[in-house]
Order: structure tokens, then C-alpha cells, then sequence
């Protein structure tokens, strides 16, 4: 009779710290997706990028630190390009590297966990339509559209600025 009340007595606590570690980890997805959507509605985050899709071929896993940056109405954008090039500059010209202001800035909510954004940037070697997913888990989805080159896809972190 004491092994039984002593094995109940376990089961019981055990499912106690369980349903603790679940209810912490629930609260930290929580405060992480909050923080989030106050810096993407704040226009203040940074996305580290760690795989391009080309338009052609296959993916390529970055190992250098790409990032693109929003903040207020700015975007610094520091991402590679592999793809063909319709009309650019000789020598190849900046690609998607460079800071500039954005335009037509859209924040929409199409599914509870994903914030999609949408803006463009016009600077003197092209013009570009970025499109963003950022999900509350910290993913984010990146598609670019370049008028002079093909079009490219990244997928990375969200990292909150400071």
C-alpha cells in the first residue's frame, strides 16, 4: 500500500513541474511574439538572413552576416544577389547593397501568428518592391524584386535593435 501511495505521490508531482515548464515556455512564445509586433509596427527591426532562393538554381546557405535593417522610415539593406541582370551598371553595381528611404510602407496581418509587410525603395541604380513575413516565432521570409534583375527570396531571424 506505501509503493502505491508513494508511486501516486510521484506521478503528481512529476505532472506538476510539467504543466510549469509548459506554461513558462507558453509565456515565453508569448512575450517573444509581443516584443515582435511592437518592433515591426515600431518600424524598428533588423533581420539576419542565412539562405537565399535564386530565382534559378538552387538555394545558397549564407555564411557571412547579411542582414536587411528597418528603422523609421529607412532601410539598410546588406544582402547578396545571385541571378541574372537585365540593365545595371558596369562592374556589376551595388546589387541590393545600400540605404535609402522607403516608400509605400504596408503592415498587414493575414494569419494570427504572421505580420506581412510590404515597401519599396528607389535609389539611382534601380528600383525594388520588398515583400517580408515576419512570423511570432522570430522567422521572417524575405522576397525581393528588383526592376533590372531577376527576382530573389531569403529566409532569416528577426533580431530586435536596441
Amino acid at each position: 500500500m506505501k509503493k502505491i501511495l508513494l508511486i501516486i505521490t510521484a506521478a503528481v508531482i512529476l505532472a506538476a513541474c510539467a504543466t510549469t515548464d509548459k506554461q513558462q515556455g507558453y509565456d515565453k512564445k508569448k512575450e517573444k511574439a509581443e516584443m515582435i509586433d511592437k518592433a515591426v509596427c515600431n518600424r524598428d527591426f533588423k533581420i539576419s538572413v542565412r539562405t537565399a532562393y535564386p530565382n534559378r538554381g538552387r538555394s545558397v546557405p549564407l555564411t557571412t552576416d547579411f542582414e536587411l535593417r528597418v528603422k523609421g522610415d529607412s532601410v539598410m539593406s546588406y544582402l547578396p544577389y545571385f541571378g541574372r541582370a537585365y540593365n545595371i551598371p558596369y562592374g556589376g553595381g551595388k546589387g541590393l547593397n545600400f540605404s535609402d528611404v522607403m516608400s509605400d510602407f504596408k503592415i498587414t496581418q493575414p494569419k494570427r501568428d504572421k505580420k506581412h509587410i510590404e515597401f519599396n525603395v528607389k535609389n539611382d541604380e534601380d528600383t525594388y518592391k520588398f515583400y517580408i513575413d515576419v512570423f511570432d516565432n522570430g522567422k521572417a521570409a524575405i522576397n525581393v524584386i528588383p526592376q533590372q534583375r531577376e527576382s530573389i527570396s531569403f529566409n532569416g531571424d528577426v533580431e530586435l535593435t536596441e
